[in-house]
């Protein structure tokens, strides 16, 4: 079967954690459909945003509040302060930028949004938004994503790709 490998140890620094991202990232490409080419598509991506070794490259502001499934969550807004940037869009390294939606209540980020690249850049051959929401699954009790929405727009071939993915029947290992 055609399946993505997994790393099989822990990894034991920052790059190498960022290795075997690229690496998953990269095996789960290939089964994306249209002719825009990306990586980015993985749920928790916008979470890993916020670790302890990445946080620190990021902005952060809070906007305002909003409802996510009837609940008032902080609207978080960040930005990538400045080079080398984290992504890479059409060739060319750019910024991410984005929102969190926090349910102070639960102490969970319940939704997402990540932006490549920044709306405000003008250059950019190509943009993407990832946007996912997460819910409190009832059997094992861990907050997990629930849908995903994917936009690309190639501004060079005038191309566009829209999906949307649900996740379901989440079992522990």
């Amino acid at each position: 079967a055609d399946r993505i490998r997994l790393p099989l140890v822990h990894p034991t620094s920052a790059p190498e954690a960022l290795r075997q991202f690229e690496q998953v990232a990269r095996q789960g490409s290939r089964f994306n459909i249209g002719g825009i080419e990306r990586n980015v598509n993985t749920p928790t991506l916008a979470l890993w945003l916020l670790t302890r070794d990445v946080s620190p490259r990021l902005d952060f502001s809070n906007a305002r509040t909003a409802k996510v499934d009837g609940r008032v969550c902080d609207v978080v807004v960040f930005r990538e302060r400045g080079a080398p940037y984290l992504f890479v869009v059409a060739g060319t390294p750019a910024p991410v930028s984005g929102r969190l939606w926090v349910d102070r209540s639960r102490a969970a980020v319940v939704k997402t949004e990540l932006s490549l690249p920044e709306e405000s850049i003008d250059w950019a051959p190509s943009r993407g938004t990832v946007t996912v929401t997460y819910g409190l699954d009832p059997v094992l009790l861990v907050w997990v994503p629930r849908t995903m929405q994917e936009r690309y727009d190639s501004l060079s071939s005038r191309q566009f790709v829209v999906a949307q993915s649900t996740y379901a029947n989440f079992r522990m290992f």
